[in-house]
C-alpha cells in the first residue's frame, strides 16, 4: 500500500470515527430529552402513555415555538422563563418542522428500547404501551434536570404535563394545526 493510499485510508477511518460519535452524541441527546418527558409525566400509577402520545408532546419540546401556536382555549404560552429563545426559534428544526412532523415510530422505538434495556423506563406501568420511568430513570432524569442545559427541557416537560396533558387525538390534531400555521406564515 502506498504511503498516499495508507493517509486517506487512515483520514477515511478518521472521518468514520467522528460520524460515529455524533450519531452516538445525538442519541443520547434524543435519549435524554424523551427520559426527562417520560418522567415529567411518570405519576404512582400512570406513565406518559403510548409511542403516539410521545411522539407528539416531543414534537411540543423539539419545536417549542409551536406551544403558543396551539389552538388551546385558553390560548396558552410558554412563561417567560420557558419562552424559546431566538437561537431556538432560528434552528434549522423550526424552519422545517413542518415536514419533518409525522409518524416517526421506529426512531422512537429505538430510543425507548435504549432507554428500556438500560433499566431507564418500563414499558409496563398500566399497559405495555404506558411508558414509565424506573427508580433508576427518576434518579437519572434527576441527574440531568441539576445540569443547565437540561433544566430548561425538564421545566418545559413539566408545563407540558401540567397544561397540555390531553389526549393523543387532541394534541395531535392541534399541533398539526398549528405547523400547517407555521407553514403558511412562516416562524
Amino acid at each position: 500500500m502506498t504511503p498516499r493510499r495508507r493517509a486517506d485510508n487512515a483520514a477515511a477511518l478518521r472521518r468514520e470515527h467522528k460520524s460515529r460519535i455524533a450519531v452516538a452524541d445525538e442519541d443520547a441527546y434524543h435519549q435524554a430529552r424523551v427520559l426527562l418527558l417520560i418522567d415529567a409525566f411518570t405519576k404512582r400509577t400512570r406513565g406518559l402513555g403510548d409511542i403516539e402520545r410521545l411522539i407528539v408532546l416531543d414534537s411540543v419540546l423539539r419545536f417549542p415555538w409551536i406551544l403558543p401556536r396551539l389552538p388551546f382555549k385558553p390560548r396558552r404560552a410558554w412563561p417567560d422563563r420557558l419562552a424559546p429563545d431566538e437561537r431556538e426559534v432560528a434552528a434549522f428544526d423550526a424552519r422545517y418542522a413542518p415536514a419533518r412532523y409525522g409518524p416517526w415510530t421506529d426512531r422512537y422505538e429505538l430510543i425507548i428500547r435504549a432507554l428500556v434495556g438500560r433499566g431507564l423506563v418500563s414499558d409496563h406501568a398500566a399497559s405495555p404501551e404506558d411508558f414509565k420511568t424506573t427508580t433508576s430513570g427518576r434518579r437519572a432524569a434527576s441527574q440531568l434536570t441539576r445540569l443547565s442545559e437540561w433544566s430548561l427541557q425538564h421545566d418545559r416537560a413539566a408545563y407540558l404535563y401540567k397544561h397540555a396533558n390531553l389526549a393523543t387525538r387532541t394534541l395531535d390534531e392541534a399541533v398539526r394545526q398549528a405547523l400547517s400555521l407555521t407553514a403558511r406564515e412562516g416562524v
